[in-house]
């Protein structure tokens, strides 16, 4: 596989400094990642980076053929970046984030008292190229900031320049799917015969169309899921959880049955479930490992793959799959992950670690196995990867065998270290990953 270096602009800066510096100084630990997310062009010819320096947060958008930056645009102050993609090749999208007190951002006429005093809105935004604008994305008319569970879903097949965002709309009730003029952010509801007060969630397909609804009545714990046909819904399953929720229904699969997370077999494993008739069959499972996720493909929003165990990832397609196989080699102990492609999938983009070097994102072209570095996450630490990283188990006082990532500095004795516990929360929905962790 052969690996050569795409330094652009401040990229270029940042690597050279960080193979210059050695050691790594205690405060590059404790520093925002320089690249956070990045995502490529349905084209494959550019690259879209979430990027930050100092107290400056920015989306960056590299040429990666001519290795120079096309664009960028700071967010606003008080405002985090926390995500990019494409809605199509002339136009980035993004995620931020704002805390405000709740009261700023309800409805007119609401009251909120109590706890939390501080809550995070995301928002979905859009970026321009043709035009360099910058818009942010929402289904309130009266506040963009209103709606704070909105996403921004496209492409939309067959719809150029348009997008959806379900969410509820000025007056932040009802679960509802908006059409979004990308151009000029206008939001207009569609149809979703069915939805109640107790919808939570709609599954759209790459047209954009409902193909299914999960309703959650708390109240009493129960859970209800929905097909459409021709726009009207059908019960297709129901039951009853601890808190009410279903089991995650996280996309479509390849042939159209609904993708689908349960733990019934008394670990996690991925299924499809016939729209028809409600058949289940198990999509992907692996002996004694949680499944924790589905891959879409991130132009059609198909499911095609799952991501498992130590956040391993494993694809229903033979060219993903040997490609993931070929990263696998390359990168050898350290983790590896892809993150998107170009729709011919002749591009691909990765993010991979090597020991502790804070991980960076990489251009993988699969004709060649050619491996190109576009940034590195923590550019002061590219020659600090000398620890190492084990995934074991230690045995608690009761005898229970609990999992846990251990990193251990590189040389001398390894008996009677310091050792510093960092604790996640819980009991559900929680879990760390092998991939780099700075405070570790």
């Amino acid at each position: 596989m052969r690996i050569s270096l795409g330094v652009v602009g401040v990229i270029a800066f940042w690597v050279s400094q960080a193979i210059a510096q050695t050691p790594p100084p205690v405060e590059a630990f404790g520093r925002l990642p320089a690249v956070s997310d990045a995502a490529i062009s349905p084209d494959g010819t550019r690259v879209a980076l979430a990027m930050s320096q100092g107290s400056r947060e920015f989306v960056s958008v590299v040429h990666l053929d001519e290795r120079r930056s096309l664009y960028s645009a700071n967010v606003s102050e008080g405002t985090q970046l926390r995500g990019v993609g494409w809605a199509d090749d002339q136009r980035v999208t993004f995620v931020v984030s704002r805390t405000f007190a709740p009261h700023q951002v309800l409805p007119s006429g609401w009251r909120f008292r109590g706890r939390p005093r501080r809550v995070d809105y995301w928002r979905s935004g859009v970026i321009d190229l043709a035009s360099q604008s910058v818009r942010l994305l929402s289904t309130s008319v009266e506040d963009e900031w209103r709606d704070s569970g909105a996403a921004l879903i496209a492409p939309i097949e067959g719809e150029q320049g348009v997008g959806r965002m379900i969410g509820g709309g000025d007056r932040a009730e009802r679960l509802s799917v908006y059409s979004i003029d990308l151009s000029n952010g206008r939001a207009r509801p569609l149809s979703t015969n069915g939805a109640v007060d107790d919808t939570v969630q709609f599954i759209l397909d790459e047209r954009g169309a409902v193909v299914a609804r999960v309703d959650v009545d708390s109240t009493v714990n129960r859970w209800r899921i929905f097909a459409y046909d021709n726009a009207q819904p059908r019960l297709l399953m129901e039951g009853e959880s601890e808190t009410g929720a279903p089991p995650p229904v996280v996309g479509i699969t390849q042939d159209a049955r609904l993708a689908m997370l349960d733990d019934e077999a008394g670990y996690s494993q991925l299924y499809a479930i016939n729209r028809a008739t409600a058949a289940r069959e198990v999509l992907f499972a692996h002996e004694n490992a949680e499944v924790i996720d589905a891959i879409a493909d991130p132009w059609h929003r198909r499911i095609v793959g799952a991501v498992w165990g130590e956040n391993t990832q494993a694809f229903f397609t033979p060219d993903l799959q040997s490609a993931y196989e070929a990263l696998q080699a390359e990168f050898g102990g350290g983790g590896v992950s892809i993150v998107s492609w170009s729709r011919d999938r002749s591009r691909i983009l990765v993010y991979g670690d090597r020991g502790l070097d804070g991980g960076g994102f990489y251009l993988f072209t699969p004709a060649s196995s050619a491996l190109q570095l576009i940034a590195l996450r923590y550019p002061d630490l590219a020659n600090g990867g000398s620890g190492e990283r084990q995934s074991i188990t230690y045995r608690a006082r009761d005898g229970e065998r609990i999992p846990a990532y251990l990193t251990l500095p590189s040389g001398g004795e390894r008996r009677g270290l310091p050792l510093v516990v960092l604790v996640h929360g819980g009991p559900h929905g929680s879990r760390d990953t092998f991939g780099f962790d700075y405070e570790a």
